[in-house]
């Protein structure tokens, strides 16, 4: 039960991230408790909707496993074909999970410079975007360089796999 609720717990991770664009909001008094609270209640509807589904198709039993998910998915008869929706669908989740991160953490970068607790440099507009566009730069170079370390920290353990997988068939 702990297991469960944490991992609810982090889904319901990143909604404050729509916060972080209320000076580019028309009425953000207005616009804001509404998009949070909506957003909420529809993922609320999907979580609960997905797990009554899960729930439907096989026993409760058969969902305990590292992904029960595809457990429910391979009872159905479009298995093969929900299972390609369903990696395309994580696939266009975590895109989007990366620029809602970029996104708030460029708006946090400038909030922080307006308030003097970064250099000024990182307050700086753009003349024709009127975006901070020098956070941007350092924030995409940042996941840039944590997306490239961690390619270049999977090629190796994938050559060392391969090596070590190799090494038995040579002496015996």
């Amino acid at each position: 039960m702990l297991q469960a609720s944490t991992s609810v717990f982090f889904a319901y991770v990143g909604f404050d991230a729509v916060a972080t664009a209320a000076q580019e909001v028309k009425s953000p008094e207005r616009s804001l408790p509404i998009a949070i609270i909506g957003s909420n209640i529809i993922s609320l509807l999907l979580y609960v909707g997905l797990c009554t589904v899960m729930v439907g198709l096989v026993s409760y039993e058969q969902l305990n496993s590292d992904s029960p998910l595809t457990v429910a998915i391979q009872a159905t008869p479009y298995g093969l074909w929900l299972q390609i929706v369903m990696t395309l669908g994580g696939i266009a989740s975590l895109t989007t999970v990366g620029m809602t991160v970029m996104l708030s953490q460029t708006r946090i970068f400038y909030a922080m410079a307006h308030d003097g607790l970064l250099p000024p440099l990182f307050c700086k507009l753009h003349s024709t975007t009127i975006s901070p566009w020098i956070s941007t730069l350092i924030s995409g170079d940042y996941y840039f360089y944590l997306i490239y370390t961690v390619q270049l920290f999977l090629q190796f353990r994938h050559f060392l796999c391969c090596c070590h997988g190799f090494r038995p068939r040579r002496y015996f």
